[in-house]
């Protein structure tokens, strides 16, 4: 769109112009700004930038927290059935086990996302969606009758969806932070190796990185139940 396009032309232009206002203003975004055009007029521009910071994150006694789901989940109800059957396999208790980790900590926790954050999170699944209808045939419209849904229930729907997603992953990378998680470049290669990509720039190895030590935290908790 036109929109899309001017966004583009300004974050070319005044790319530079960002960096030296982050760092007059000791700014640390963790998010790519969007640029918007305000006003045109014969002489100056004025632009706007959006982007965000990291969030305070504030966990509680997550311990503490698992510690007591454990304790709970290992007593015995009626709902249950029969405590003499064992119920899961292997794979599915370590599935159940990681709900537990995530669902205590969004319970535990407290950090409000960022409305940009959550915004191009909602714009990535959207983007999805219309990328998968149309390999279906289909459009977006005829994609949302045929589920029941409107274009706002899926935008609500993905917006708790990128929230709760959001969240678990701040929360998870300051818990690797707090336990000293350290991922090595022979890890973040071999799984770059295993996962087929080939020739990763700087950034494309930190991203690797950062989700790698997110899965280390995870495990960590999920040692707890």
């Amino acid at each position: 769109s036109a929109q899309t396009l001017l966004e583009k032309i300004l974050s070319h232009v005044l790319s530079g112009a960002f960096a030296k206002a982050v760092d007059e203003h000791g700014i640390h975004p963790i998010l790519t700004p969007r640029f918007e055009l305000i006003n045109a007029g014969e002489g100056d521009w004025q632009v706007r930038a959006i982007t965000c910071e990291a969030p305070k994150v504030e966990l509680g006694n997550y311990k503490k927290e698992l510690e007591g789901t454990k304790r709970a989940s290992s007593l015995w109800t009626p709902d249950k059935g029969d405590p003499s059957q064992d119920s899961g396999q292997a794979q599915k208790t370590q599935a159940d086990k990681e709900n537990l980790v995530i669902e205590t900590l969004l319970k535990t926790a407290n950090v409000i996302i960022p409305k940009p954050l959550i915004e191009e999170e909602v714009n990535h699944r959207l983007s999805d969606l219309v990328e998968q209808t149309q390999k279906l045939g289909l459009t977006v419209e005829q994609y949302l009758n045929s589920t029941g849904k409107s274009t706002e229930s899926i935008r609500d729907e993905y917006t708790k969806q990128s929230q709760d997603q959001i969240k678990i992953m701040l929360l998870l990378s300051r818990i690797a932070d707090i336990e000293g998680i350290t991922i090595t470049d022979t890890q973040v290669e071999k799984t770059a190796t295993d996962t087929g990509q080939k020739n990763l720039n700087n950034a494309q190895k930190e991203v690797i990185k950062a989700i790698l030590k997110r899965r280390a935290a995870l495990d960590k908790l999920v040692s707890i139940l």
